[in-house]
């Protein structure tokens, strides 16, 4: 079906090269017309020529208002049409104009002819030449209509002269009249040459009408495969730039729904459990008719491709198949479908459908089975990404939920404890504090990694927790972790700035809480792991679209095997081990996890001896609107 469209598009365009021949035929006309007008004045004055320049030269004028007419006819047709039925009229308007160019010029042409000798006149081959262009511009039947017709009109010119109804009028003065036997024998030759004529004319025409209609339909091939080959590396390029599988699924029913001209694209998953078809995703469906659920045990058309076949039919309502009735019943009448094929094997089934029979054909089911293959890979690795992010959701919030029952039993634990070795229940032997002491410290670290790890949970499920996000002023962050660890510094002997570059607001994404844990898992590190009398620097700057926070410190620095692996969960670096060995790994994961959730970026530099930078980039957030008063 698709061929045959494309063939009759090349018939089409053949016959829109009509628009154009009509002008190019009206200029054509400009120089014999002139001719006609101007030459006979100064033949007339040759010797031994009678030459009637005065009717002569009123057939140029004619002949000359008539192109004129023609001319901006012509021009108005010309206009661009609107749609194909402006096209057609315009077709149908440029084939009156060539009808009548004919009959212009066969009137000037047949007195041209009675003044200059009737049918011995050598302007008898404008005929000919008339038709040769008539075998070019029009259809085969035409030009043997207009042979038969120019036969028929010289003949009556050479009755007329016979019959006394026209007069004799030779170029060469004293020429006696030619008798019926001669004009009868001039009559028969013009009538072999014209036929003659128009027989190789046509012949040659429809050749290269042939020719040019196969060269059309190839172009229009080439230039659909172009097309969809841009297509195909544009659905590629566009289905690896997403994970998400909700957009991705839209992604690929748009993409080719609008390719291959289909009025609707429907995609159906196979369920991992059960191994039926469910609709995912459609695209060009009325809302108030859904897509049906499709019966793998009825529709053998949906085994077929669930099993790896490309299929197209034609015309749905006379498939005995369910799946196709179902289809039908909505108005879909013509559909072409694919398997979306995976590594793993099928993950699903894209449909197009068409609410016109015999729209979709073999190619359209080829494309689709390429898409396919991108299509599945796609999926395959959207669905296994969503599978990873509800494990890695569910895993956070299993952590958070234990960590949170923790949470009051070590409380308590820690509170006993804790009155035990503050002498409260009475003086303890040396031995009992060492050992209460120890169950306390170890109580503590238990404290502290059940905080880290509710922290973790929380940064990974920021948005279910901790609610929407905010705009944080990030002075005022410094200014609260300033006053936290200025003291815990000045202890060591350290060196605490704290710098802002530029004026504000530094409003960054996130919440409070969340812009306090980061700051203080930061600052308490580099407080933590730099020595007496060194250094820890603050500083805070903005650029255009980034608000830029720089930890600085002088402190023990991390070992270049051990950047790549720094804030992964519960890895710490052999030398801060060494400095601090109880220690959960997770400040920095948490660090990272809440940035994340934010979409800031952290960037480490580290020279082990020397000290560590850290950088995060934070986007900008937008000032919150004042609120109205009342």
């Amino acid at each position: 079906m698709r061929d045959q469209e494309t063939q009759d598009r090349a018939s089409w365009l053949v016959e829109r090269e009509l628009v154009s021949s009509v002008g190019w035929f009206i200029r054509v006309r400009w120089f014999p017309a002139l001719a006609l007008t101007l030459l006979p004045w100064p033949a007339s004055y040759l010797p031994g020529l009678a030459v009637h320049a005065f009717p002569l030269s009123l057939c140029g004028l004619l002949l000359l208002a008539a192109n004129t007419y023609l001319f901006f006819l012509q021009k108005k047709i010309q206009a661009r049409p609107r749609g194909d039925e402006g096209a057609r009229r315009q077709v149908q308007a440029a084939r009156a104009i060539l009808f009548g160019q004919v009959v212009v010029d066969w009137t000037a042409t047949l007195t041209a002819l009675h003044w200059t000798g009737g049918v011995d006149s050598p302007l008898l081959l404008l005929f000919l030449v008339h038709l040769v262009l008539a075998a070019v511009l029009y259809k085969k039947w035409e030009t043997w209509s207009l042979s038969g017709l120019a036969v028929l009109l010289v003949a009556g010119l050479a009755a007329g002269r016979h019959l006394g109804l026209l007069g004799w009028h030779p170029l060469l003065p004293g020429l006696p009249p030619p008798s019926v036997l001669q004009d009868a024998l001039t009559l028969g030759a013009f009538a072999l040459v014209t036929f003659s004529i128009t027989w190789l004319g046509t012949a040659l025409s429809s050749r290269f009408r042939k020719r040019e209609r196969v060269i059309l339909a190839l172009g229009e091939n080439l230039e659909m495969a172009f097309t969809r080959t841009q297509a195909l590396y544009s659905l590629a390029r566009a289905t690896s730039s997403t994970l998400d599988l909700d957009e991705l699924l839209n992604l690929l029913t748009e993409r080719v729904a609008r390719t291959i001209g289909s009025r609707a694209c429907v995609i159906h998953l196979v369920d991992p459990e059960t191994g039926e078809l469910k609709f995912a995703a459609g695209f060009g469906i009325d809302p108030d008719k859904p897509s049906p659920e499709v019966d793998l045990k009825a529709s053998g058309l949906a085994r077929r491709v669930l099993a790896g076949e490309s299929v197209f039919l034609e015309n749905l309502p006379n498939i005995d198949d369910s799946w196709a009735r179902k289809l039908a019943a909505r108005g879909w009448c013509s559909l072409a479908a694919a398997p979306a094929r995976g590594k793993k094997g099928v993950t699903g089934v894209i449909w197009a459908l068409c609410l016109r029979t015999a729209r979709l054909g073999p190619e359209d089911a080829s494309f689709l089975e390429a898409a396919g293959i991108h299509a599945g890979i796609a999926l395959e690795n959207a669905l296994a990404w969503r599978a990873m992010r509800d494990l890695d959701k569910a895993k956070s919030s299993f952590v958070r939920l234990v960590t949170h029952e923790l949470r009051s039993p070590i409380a308590v634990v820690l509170s006993l404890l804790r009155t035990l070795t503050g002498g409260y229940a009475g003086k303890l032997e040396e031995k009992q504090m060492d050992l209460l002491l120890r169950a306390q410290n170890r109580a503590e670290f238990l404290s502290t990694l059940v905080d880290d790890l509710l922290a973790l949970a929380e940064g990974k499920t920021l948005p279910e927790v901790q609610g929407p996000k905010e705009a944080v002023d990030a002075v005022a962050a410094l200014q609260r972790v300033k006053e936290r660890f200025e003291i815990p510094a000045k202890e060591k002997g350290q060196e605490f700035t704290v710098l802002v570059d530029g004026e504000g607001p530094f409003l960054v994404p996130g919440t409070q809480g969340s812009m306090d844990r980061i700051l203080d898992n930061l600052v308490s590190n580099a407080v933590k792991y730099t020595p007496q009398g060194g250094k820890v620097s603050l500083r805070l700057r903005g650029e255009a679209d980034r608000v830029i926070l720089e930890v600085e410190d002088t402190g023990i620095g991390i070992p270049s095997e051990s950047l790549q692996k720094l804030g992964s969960e519960f890895y710490r670096a052999p030398n801060a081990r060494r400095i601090e060995p109880s220690g959960t790994g997770l400040g920095l994961a948490i660090v990272k996890s809440l940035l994340d959730a934010v979409g800031a970026e952290l960037s480490i530099q580290s020279e082990e001896g020397k000290g560590t930078l850290f950088t995060v980039r934070f986007p900008r957030a937008a000032a919150p609107e004042p609120a109205p008063r009342d």
